[in-house]
């Protein structure tokens, strides 16, 4: 399936005047790390992290993986985004589990909105 947006149905009513109005849904923004996590033999590995993003700030570095979230183990990408967005609105600090260099540790990445790093107008 291709595309870069996809909004549950049951989720558009509220959302969809802001969407028309402005290109993405008004207030705070979810917690933004600037990390691409994929699926790699039963593991989630960091791909890659945005250069002077979250992710990269906080010491995190492609091949790391990632063990949990706030000591919660999530076995899908699905399951980590969750886990990271219930941590609370962007610039929350999100504790991540993760395999780095043969050695376990917990390590805090202060999130941001993604628009902020894109120094696009965010929306709250």
């Amino acid at each position: 399936m291709r595309g870069n947006m996809f909004v549950p149905i049951d989720r558009l009513p509220p959302i969809l005047d802001s969407l028309i109005a402005t290109g993405r849904s008004a207030g705070p923004g979810r917690p933004w790390l600037g990390l691409i996590t994929e699926e790699f033999h039963g593991r989630l590995v960091i791909a890659s992290v945005t250069p002077d993003g979250p992710a990269q700030k906080a010491g995190l570095q492609h091949g790391d993986v990632i063990l949990g979230v706030d000591g919660k183990t999530p076995e899908t990408l699905a399951e980590f985004y969750r886990d990271v967005w219930a941590a609370g609105d962007a610039g929350v600090s999100v504790p991540l589990d993760v395999m780095q260099g043969g050695a376990k540790r917990r390590i805090a990445v202060r999130s941001m909105n993604r628009l902020d790093h894109l120094r696009l107008k965010s929306s709250y």
